[in-house]
């Protein structure tokens, strides 16, 4: 099965799921807090923006690549922003908003792996990079209920030393802010919604030329 292009999933809701691993011994207290924070113990959606961007200078001396963001996350379906910030994860607005930058692999295009602050302000980046973390986009990993991506934790001051490696979060997209699930399309990527055609400027154009 051909895997269809990253930019297939350009502005469309991702819904997180916490991954049954962080629930096992000893990450469970932390699963549980995340659980928590997230309002997912709750039954209500934790969900974020999804878009890629190609040929973007990541740093002084380093060549142009292409990035994913995760943004605009939201939990409590949809009621509160997020910040990546522990001691305020309820205040996502300005330069404390979570936006979260990956990568390609260089050694696996397919795997992306978290690159420079989780902060929409890109400020204290000792402190706040997201570094290692990663997830795959190939055929195991099209982010559909049947085949969820899977976040994990990697080495860097916003992740538990004893979380590094750990399954975090299934993602799957969603119709909507309370992570109304999505049917898959007939090649297993996720279907097109209402809600995403409207947001996504490439389906306004299109459908403007016809």
């Amino acid at each position: 099965m051909s895997v269809p292009d990253i930019h297939t999933m350009d502005e469309k809701l991702v819904g997180v799921t916490l991954h049954e691993d962080v629930f096992k011994f000893p990450y469970c207290c932390f699963g549980h807090m995340l659980d928590t924070i997230f309002c997912t113990k709750f039954g209500m959606a934790a969900t974020f923006k999804f878009k890629t961007e190609d040929n973007v200078p990541i740093g002084l001396y380093k060549p142009l690549t292409q990035v994913v963001y995760g943004y605009d996350m939201r939990i409590c379906n949809g009621f509160s922003p997020v910040s990546p910030c522990p001691l305020c994860p309820y205040c996502g607005c300005g330069p404390c908003e979570a936006e979260w930058k990956f990568i390609p692999d260089q050694t696996d295009p397919t795997r992306y792996v978290g690159s420079g602050s989780a902060l929409k302000g890109n400020c204290c980046l000792l402190c706040t990079n997201h570094n290692g973390d990663n997830w795959y986009w190939n055929k195991d990993s099209l982010y559909t209920a049947e085949k969820p991506g899977i976040i994990q934790f990697g080495l860097n001051p916003l992740s538990p030393p004893c979380l590094v490696g750990v399954n975090m979060g299934k993602l799957t997209v969603v119709a909507d802010r309370k992570g109304t699930p999505v049917e898959s399309s007939a090649d297993g990527a996720p279907a097109a919604t209402e809600i995403t055609d409207r947001e996504n400027p490439a389906t306004k154009e299109l459908d403007s030329e016809n």
